[in-house]
């Protein structure tokens, strides 16, 4: 068990949580940031158990932190060959346990994983991997079929080398399964040990207005990130982590899948935040507390569930536009931390030469989007607006 908030302890420093109180978090401790990402998650395997439950898939499959370790050493060994540390290796995959095992086993060699974007196109995928000078990218049969990304296949082969992970697990190797067995017992013996300061992931921008500029994190930024959660946030054992997001974006993989990883939670992925109702539905049937999305996707979720869909939820971190600003309406019970939800201003969803027909509009709009979302989970759920930043360079 930890000795942080995320094993269910209270620091000194903060409180039980009772009303009119402030839980100020524990205290960060450098020597949690200055080390490579996959040592973290070993060191999250050793702190936890390895039998402890770390992701589960889209299909129901259940992942625990031996399961990862010992997935990311044996693909590791098998995606090293042909390339050099600090080489960058493409990752086009949804979220899902597929994408979680590539970060981790390119990164368990010291390659440099680059989470692509698949839905930005040819030419700015192109790009992305001309910038990081990725010559291989990873991927999956059943994704680009389900995908329907043939087209986007056929032109990434002329340039790159596509490695598919089912052909991959189908042709390991001896030397990668002993790799991957010695990697369970003594990680040390197998692991790259890059520099904390060194790069550990590449992710893009979208492209929109030009290429895909490159954004470089160094296992000390990401790191940094978890650590601040775990400094602000109360996060329990008994917590799931919902995660529809991308790896691709730094919401996604560092807040839905490295921080519940690193604090000792089931992350629950899901493939595209784009599905609604079968989130909401997941969400049900998981018990998942935290959620993780945008202002937009939870305002699709809230309309999209039934009665107590999103009841179990304990928290919600949002990120992207800026949260709906809503006033209760007759009828409508919000508690406490429904009403700061509703706090944060947005620009008028609608346009009036009144200023008092705007207000009404404003107000009228907003409140149903927050009645959906709260009268509908009972008025529950605590939203947490986060910005995940990179504070060391």
């Amino acid at each position: 068990m930890a000795d942080t908030p995320a094993a269910g302890l209270t620091p000194d420093t903060g409180t039980q949580g009772v009303s009119g109180q402030v839980y100020k978090g524990a205290h960060l401790d450098p020597a949690r940031i200055r080390k490579p990402v996959f040592k973290s998650l070993i060191e999250s395997r050793n702190r936890y158990g390895g039998k402890k439950l770390a992701a589960v898939d889209a299909d129901g499959r259940e992942l625990t932190y031996d399961d990862l370790v010992k997935a990311s050493f044996a693909l590791g060994h098998a995606l090293k060959a042909g390339t050099e540390k600090g080489e960058a290796v493409g990752v086009l995959l949804p979220t899902g346990a597929g994408a979680i095992i590539s970060f981790f086993a390119i990164s368990a060699y010291g390659r440099i994983p680059a989470m692509l974007n698949f839905t930005a196109g040819e030419r700015a995928l192109k790009a992305a991997c001309q910038a990081c000078k990725a010559k291989r990218i990873v991927t999956a049969h059943r994704f680009i079929e389900l995908g329907e990304l043939q087209e986007l296949e056929a032109e990434l082969k002329k340039d790159h080398e596509l490695i598919y992970l089912e052909d991959v697990r189908e042709n390991l190797s001896l030397g990668d399964k002993l790799a991957a067995a010695v990697g369970m017992v003594m990680p040390s013996l197998v692991r790259a040990r890059p520099d904390p300061d060194s790069p550990a992931v590449y992710l893009f921008t979208s492209g929109t207005e030009g290429d895909p500029k490159g954004v470089v994190l160094s296992h000390a930024n990401l790191l940094a990130n978890v650590e601040q959660v775990r400094d602000h946030i109360k996060i329990y054992p008994t917590d799931l982590v919902f995660n529809p997001l991308p790896t691709f974006h730094c919401f996604g993989l560092t807040g839905g899948v490295l921080v519940p990883l690193g604090l000792g939670v089931p992350a629950i992925c899901h493939p595209t935040p784009l599905q609604a109702k079968t989130i909401v539905k997941r969400i049900a049937e998981t018990k998942a507390t935290i959620l993780f999305a945008t202002d937009t996707f939870m305002n699709q979720y809230a309309r999209a569930a039934d009665p107590d869909d999103l009841s179990s939820l304990r928290f919600a971190v949002r990120n992207g536009s800026r949260t709906r600003h809503a006033r209760p309406c007759a009828g409508a019970s919000m508690s406490r931390s429904s009403r700061a939800m509703a706090s944060p201003r947005r620009r008028p969803c609608c346009r009036s030469t009144s200023r008092r027909t705007t207000a009404r509009a404003r107000s009228a709009s907003c409140c149903r989007a927050v009645r959906r979302v709260w009268c509908r989970s009972r008025g529950s759920t605590m939203a947490v607006s986060c910005t995940f930043a990179a504070p060391i360079s």
